[in-house]
């Protein structure tokens, strides 16, 4: 489950990226049809920066919804290593808990 949500961490960091990427694009646009005095073109690319923020900001919401998914499952994992632990003594219980952080 780890390697799942680390996985899917990463590909919807790369989608927040590129919707970022898109945000800026519209806004240098917008920028650059109300100094043109196109006010038109300016509104129609303000109700498209609006629809990409949208999608921004529902993109991070899975964004947090996955990283709490995955600190659970780091948190699932850490008590088996834990538990685990505790059957042993000594340098065996080192060795264990090495041994079970590493795989």
């Amino acid at each position: 489950r780890v390697d799942q949500y680390n996985a899917s961490r990463l590909a919807l960091a790369a989608e927040s990226s590129e919707l970022g990427g898109t945000v800026k694009e519209l806004l240098v646009r917008a920028e650059d049809s109300r100094m043109l005095g196109d006010f038109g073109r300016m509104r129609g690319t303000y109700n498209q920066l609006m629809v990409q923020n949208q999608a921004l900001l529902a993109e991070h919401a899975k964004r947090c919804a996955n990283q709490e998914a995955l600190l659970a499952a780091l948190k699932q994992v850490n008590q088996m290593i834990q538990r685990a632990a505790r059957l042993r003594m000594g340098s065996v219980k080192s060795a264990v808990v090495t041994a079970c952080r590493e795989a």
